[in-house]
């Protein structure tokens, strides 16, 4: 069964070449911007890795 959709929050889907090109994404400092940019409208944040191995 589908969560229903809930209107105060946001998925995001994308695929990385590997677990260092995210973390290399993560620590950019467009990333450290865009975190203090978003931050008085973030409550939290779940990260979750699927490998399709």
């Amino acid at each position: 069964a589908q969560i229903p959709l809930r209107e105060n929050v946001v998925t995001i889907v994308e695929k990385w070449e590997s677990l260092q090109a995210l973390h290399a994404h993560l620590v950019a400092p467009h990333m450290a911007t865009y975190r203090e940019r978003v931050k008085d409208y973030v409550v939290g944040a779940t990260l979750q890795i699927l490998d399709p191995k």
